[in-house]
């Protein structure tokens, strides 16, 4: 996301259609707001990892791969 985009959202000089990743230190100190749209569908964050069919992923991937689910689910408690 552009610092510039970011900037223009916060001072109020315009609104973005991004994900509230970009924006949860923003919407936790009340700077920002975050508005779904109103199709489900649309607000609905999909994250995933392609590896080779039969392929076990190795430690360091795993590992990844389990902190970034974890932090995702915080991410989805957040008002």
């Amino acid at each position: 996301m552009s610092p510039l985009l970011k900037r223009s959202v916060v001072a109020g000089r315009g609104i973005a259609f991004l994900s509230r990743l970009g924006f949860t230190t923003e919407i936790a100190a009340g700077e920002a707001a975050w508005r779904p749209l109103a199709d489900p569908a649309i607000n609905e964050l999909r994250t995933g990892i392609i590896a080779a069919r039969g392929r076990q992923l190795p430690f360091v991937e795993r590992t990844f791969l389990d902190r970034l689910v974890r932090r995702l689910k915080d991410l989805e408690a957040l008002p």
